[in-house]
């Protein structure tokens, strides 16, 4: 294998014990998150987020992709990230977002040598999820629940 020097680009499958940066959408009930996290055993620096397109959040009032923790983080932990709120899943879908998103994310670990990943994320998975909030709040029809309340007190 070619010995690496700082000033060339790594895979990040080269070098073990190497920082391994990814971007994630998570949500949390209905509200919807994006996240820059380092998964791999190393400090990542220079963390660099460039989006394929721009998109909206918080009822389309701010311009997501232009937060500071897109343009550099500059140091992250191993298994740390930054996490910001989007909106929530209901007004994100119904102001026609994009639902794919590629990000290309570039960072470079404590000897100086460079990473990048480029992540394709289609958000179409976060549109039907059930979630605590849109579920029946008594999954027992009445008489059921009233046997069940019933029983309880008995055990």
């Amino acid at each position: 294998m070619k010995k690496l020097t700082r000033v060339e680009h790594c895979d990040r499958r080269v070098r073990a014990g190497s920082p391994d940066v990814i971007l994630d959408f998570f949500c949390e009930g209905e509200l919807l998150f994006v996240e820059v996290k380092n998964i791999g055993p190393t400090p990542a620096l220079n963390i660099k987020t460039k989006f394929d397109s721009r998109f909206t959040g918080i009822n389309g009032e701010l311009d997501i992709t232009t937060l500071a923790m897109f343009r550099q983080i500059s140091f992250l932990s191993p298994s740390r990230g930054l996490q910001t709120f989007i909106d929530t899943r209901q007004s994100y879908f119904a102001r026609k977002q994009p639902h794919l998103i590629t990000a290309t994310l570039r960072w470079i670990d404590r000897e100086g040598f460079k990473y990048s990943s480029t992540i394709v994320y289609d958000l179409r998975v976060f549109k039907d999820l059930l979630t605590a909030a849109n579920k029946p709040t008594d999954p027992f029809t009445p008489g059921e629940n009233e046997a069940w309340q019933n029983n309880k007190g008995g055990q």
